[in-house]
């Protein structure tokens, strides 16, 4: 049995509709939730399982095996989250699409059910949070402020409450000259290294950067567009 579902997508989009971040695929099955970019949901995903154990990991031991050494655990990284089962609202995940990356050629029109997002202004990011609270509790008029924006909300068959939102937040001179030094010091993002991974001309490749949870317990990842970032660290 597959369990109650629910889903969302969300992209920063421009006004004609095309995204500028990747589209990101949210969804609970029962008290389970997942997130994962959409088109990759079916070889890599975010688990943030109810019970506090979360995870980041391929679908399968065999795609798992195609894109590491054979035999290690699918999983790529996992962490342990301390508000799980406490009855207020907690933190549990959050995607942070900077400006400075956004798409600038791509020509993926999204579908009309998606959630769309307003782009960031200069050295603003958009980010997305996902959020936990009990179904028993009713859902406060003051939880967020002005700044912040309802996407959807729901709620699971065994009485959790999942809450999407979505704020701008202003990155410091310390996060743009961290994202800038790491951009420098990536294969990735080496323009040279860019050429074989853009043969499909309005193509924009996009790359996700899994981040250590710290001691809050909170998933994060941050959405870049490959050649923006690059064009971007070396202005």
């Amino acid at each position: 049995m597959m369990g109650k579902e629910h889903s969302l997508r969300v992209a920063v989009v421009d006004v004609a509709g095309r995204a500028l971040s990747s589209v990101w695929r949210l969804w609970s099955r029962n008290e389970e939730f997942y997130v994962a970019v959409r088109g990759l949901a079916s070889q890599f995903k975010t688990s943030l399982h109810s019970r506090g154990n979360h995870r980041h990991a391929f679908v399968t031991q065999g795609i798992a095996d195609q894109y590491r050494e054979p035999g290690l655990d699918r999983a790529v990284y996992k962490w342990k989250h301390p508000g799980s089962g406490r009855p207020e609202p907690a933190l549990f995940f959050q995607i942070a699409i900077p400006a400075a990356g956004l798409g600038t050629v791509s020509s993926d029109s999204v579908s009309e059910n998606t959630k769309r997002l307003t782009p960031p202004g200069d050295r603003e990011m958009a980010v997305i949070d996902i959020i936990v609270d009990s179904a028993a509790v009713a859902l406060r008029s003051d939880m967020f402020n002005d700044r912040v924006s309802t996407l959807d909300t729901w709620e699971t068959p065994g009485g959790l409450r999942f809450i999407v939102t979505s704020h701008v937040d202003r990155a410091t001179n310390a996060d743009m000259a961290t994202w800038r030094r790491f951009v420098l010091e990536q294969p990735t993002f080496h323009p040279e290294n860019m050429q074989s991974a853009d043969e499909r001309g309005s193509f924009d490749p996009r790359t996700i950067l899994l981040m250590d949870a710290g001691v809050d317990g909170i998933g994060r990842v941050i959405d870049l567009g490959i050649r923006e970032m690059s064009a971007w660290a070396r202005h």
